[in-house]
């Protein structure tokens, strides 16, 4: 029998239901809104894990949110996770985002949170010239329980941070809110893209 992967989270699902209808039209209203900003859906970036708190619940995507709208097979409810035993309970009929850990530990440390979006930038650009984004010093491939420990410091002041190796996360008191950095960042990230590239977006437009 082929070992389970130490650094892939257990997951043991209590039921099957579906994502409630309020957070999924809320999650499918501000992607709507990211969407607007390109006719090309973005090639500059993509959405690796997106989640929102509602109520006691919080919802995350099971995969990378490339398709909108998004449907209620795309996200999972997360009720529990044991950083020791790398192992969640969850409801849902897929398992979680490999984001998951970091996701849990944030809204667990920040109540305030209500959501967050890790993103990755598929372009070769120095964000720093144009935007302030704090980074951790050291790269990451994977969100395991000691270097989020070491990441949840940073995240105390601020609205994001860049975690080198992962991506950029966006975290927000409001769902709403956070899309609406989210579109400020990339409207950003277009006007300082290499002229060659800026000019070919808009030829394939």
């Amino acid at each position: 029998m082929q070992s389970r992967d130490p650094y892939q989270s257990e997951i043991f699902f209590l039921g099957v239901q579906e994502i409630d209808a309020e957070p999924l039209q809320e999650i499918n209203e501000n992607l709507i809104r990211l969407e607007e900003l390109s006719e090309r859906n973005h090639p500059e970036f993509v959405i690796a894990s997106l989640s929102v708190r509602w109520g006691k619940k919080f919802y995350l995507s099971t995969g990378e949110v490339v398709n909108t709208p998004v449907n209620p097979n795309d996200f999972v409810e997360i009720v529990d996770y044991d950083p020791v035993r790398n192992s969640a309970l969850a409801v849902g009929k897929t398992g979680p985002n490999e984001d998951m850990p970091f996701h849990w530990f944030s809204y667990r440390t920040f109540p305030h949170i209500n959501g967050i979006a890790v993103v990755k930038l598929l372009v070769d650009i120095d964000i720093d010239k144009f935007v302030d984004i704090k980074s951790i010093d050291s790269e990451i491939k994977l969100f395991q329980p000691d270097i989020i420990l070491n990441i949840l410091p940073h995240m105390k002041e601020g609205s994001s941070i860049n975690l080198l190796g992962k991506g950029i996360a966006f975290y927000n008191n409001s769902f709403k809110d956070l899309f609406s950095e989210l579109i400020q960042f990339f409207k950003n990230l277009e006007s300082h893209l290499p002229k060659e590239e800026s000019e070919q977006k808009g030829a394939d437009k």
